[in-house]
């Protein structure tokens, strides 16, 4: 089979580069693998094709936990069909590999973490680590179970009440330069890229590189009710939000502005995601606003109505990738029809980061000097931490 342009390369993954080698049964449905062992679909997506360069992306749902997944995998070989040879090894190798040790149960880690007066019970499978060039430091680095032991503390403060987490650790060196990156959720997380950076930068090498999955999964007797659960769910937070940003469109004076999350409330029956919505929307817009020009901390800061502050990290809000996610759909499907670029406008002109950026440039002083930027939201009596 030639593989000559992206759809011959989807095609490939879809007949021979994928089938051949999962350790789970599948089958084709259209531009995508099912496997219905562990109910989970995989649809690959040829994102770059440059030369004899590579990029593949996996959109991936483990339907049992309704859980999406997205991993990229990047190869570069002498010609293209080794390219994406490399590119399917990789995922195979490590993503793949650390799905099949949650399902098979193989060397759980076991733990324990707290969010909202709550004890939640999980257990933590590593994937092998897929490692390029030679290091040659003194580290343990080639063990399996290292990025786990320098990241776990920091990543067990970051989970709430989840059914499923993922982390990817990503470690580089190059010759001018060492990079770390840890994202969890698909979210990357700066505090704990550094630490994963700092190693790399040990490495005495020009080029050398590691990169690892961690699959956390709550134990099912810990887990509470989550109100917006599921597909179901979503839609309801989505329709909410459709709701929300009608009154926050027609809040057009400060008394108006001042009761939105009183009506909110009223309108969608949930004061405390009225006053996510209030809080987190207008951020969110900025986040990705700005993201390719600051660094945003993964903390925020919550100051309660009788004058106490809760620091909680945003991963653990169950409520908080949701509507990232429903903002997202609402704004690239035009809900507002023309008045969709003024809805995300008005979002971030209400954005207290947005308005700090303002100063900051008009101070003249530099964006990065304000890098990880962390958020603190005022919250009104009734809210809960979820």
């Amino acid at each position: 089979m030639s593989l000559g342009n992206a759809q011959e390369i989807q095609e490939y993954i879809l007949t021979e580069g994928l089938p051949e080698f999962l350790t789970f049964k599948c089958e084709r449905r259209s531009r995508s693998l099912y496997l219905p062992q562990i109910d989970m679909t995989i649809t690959p997506e040829v994102q770059q094709i440059q030369n004899n360069n590579v990029g593949i992306g996996f959109n991936c749902y483990l339907g049992d936990k309704d859980k999406p997944l997205y991993e990229y995998s990047a190869g570069l070989a002498g010609d293209i069909k080794s390219a994406v040879g490399i590119s399917l090894t990789t995922f195979l190798m490590t993503f793949m590999n650390g799905i099949d040790s949650m399902y098979n149960k193989i060397m759980p880690r076991e733990f324990t973490s707290e969010f909202a007066g709550r004890e939640h019970q999980w257990n933590a499978y590593l994937s092998n680590v897929a490692g390029m060039g030679k290091k040659e430091d003194d580290s343990d680095i080639d063990v399996a179970t290292f990025y786990w032991d320098i990241l776990k503390d920091e990543i067990i403060k970051r989970l709430g009440n989840q059914k499923l987490v993922y982390v990817k650790v990503y470690a580089a060196k190059y010759p001018q330069e060492a990079v770390g990156e840890v994202r969890i959720d698909n979210v990357a997380i700066p505090e704990l890229g550094k630490i994963v950076e700092q190693h790399a930068a040990k490495w005495n090498t020009s080029f050398a590189s590691d990169k690892q999955f961690f699959f956390i999964e709550q134990d099912e007797s810990t887990i509470l009710p989550d109100p917006y659960e599921g597909t179901g769910g979503r839609a309801q937070i989505r329709s909410k939000m459709v709701d929300y940003l009608i009154l926050f469109e027609g809040a057009t004076t400060r008394e108006k502005y001042s009761r939105l999350v009183d009506d909110a409330a009223d309108r969608i029956g949930d004061r405390t995601l009225a006053q996510e919505f209030f809080s987190f929307l207008p951020e969110i817009a900025a986040m990705h606003a700005l993201g390719g020009r600051l660094k945003f901390s993964d903390m925020a800061e919550f100051n309660f109505a009788d004058d106490t502050t809760k620091r909680v990290y945003l991963s653990q809000l169950s409520d908080y990738t949701k509507i990232d996610l429903c903002l997202g759909d609402i704004l690239s499907k035009g809900d507002f029809g023309d008045e969709t670029d003024n809805v995300w406008k008005d979002l971030l002109g209400m954005s207290s980061v947005c308005n700090m950026v303002e100063k900051v440039k008009q101070g003249g002083s530099r964006l990065e000097d304000l890098s990880p930027v962390k958020m603190i939201f005022n919250v009104s009596e009734g809210f809960e931490l979820r």
